[in-house]
């Protein structure tokens, strides 16, 4: 959901530019790793706190911008036949606001399209692997839990600058500008071709 679905960095930076308009900030062109307050840590050790205290803010979840295609993308993914689209997330350790968030987001965003209730279809979970599906499509590069190989069959990286550079199969570079190029990624993950656009 966050870095597939809704822009967590950039509403991080503009949040963190608010806050701290006198602290050094890292664009989201320069975010290397998964976990920001690491990054922000290694500028200056009270900068992870910063963030940390940002991103289990309340109403820093539910007010994600959605990143640019996405829901239009989900719209054609899910009016394809035998598709099944499925938001899977994982809360924030700190939860208190998350949680409940997050199911703001999908209600404000997604509600009921196409007679799709994806209230009904939100998955949070610690561990990504026990999910059973045909291909996961999340932006953390690596994927651990409890089960190994995971049950989600491909796993497709979502491109964020802070995953560019690793290794992966299958990627999505960005949402989908058409219709057809949604129906040409669900072919290529059913042939077992490379997804990468």
């Amino acid at each position: 959901m966050d870095g597939v679905t809704c822009d967590f960095e950039l509403a991080l930076m503009k949040e963190f530019k608010r806050r701290h308009p006198d602290e050094p900030y890292i664009s989201i062109e320069q975010r290397k790793g998964f976990y920001c307050s690491k990054q922000y840590e290694a500028l200056k050790p009270e900068l992870g706190n910063y963030v940390k205290e940002i991103i289990t803010s309340e109403g820093f979840i539910s007010n994600l911008p959605p990143i640019s295609g996405a829901i239009q993308s989900l719209r054609w993914l899910d009016e394809m036949p035998d598709v099944e689209v499925w938001i899977c997330s994982t809360p924030l350790t700190a939860w208190t606001h998350c949680v409940p968030e997050k199911f703001e987001w999908v209600e404000k965003h997604l509600g009921r399209m196409i007679g799709t209730d994806f209230l009904r279809k939100l998955i949070l979970t610690k561990d990504k692997t026990i999910i059973k599906a045909d291909a996961l499509v999340d932006d953390k590069p690596e994927i651990a839990g409890s089960e190994d190989p995971p049950l989600f069959g491909r796993h497709v990286v979502f491109t964020q600058p802070y995953n560019k550079y690793v290794d992966s199969g299958d990627r999505l570079d960005g949402w989908f500008k058409s219709r057809d190029e949604a129906e040409l990624f669900v072919s290529r993950l059913r042939v077992g071709e490379n997804t990468y656009q």
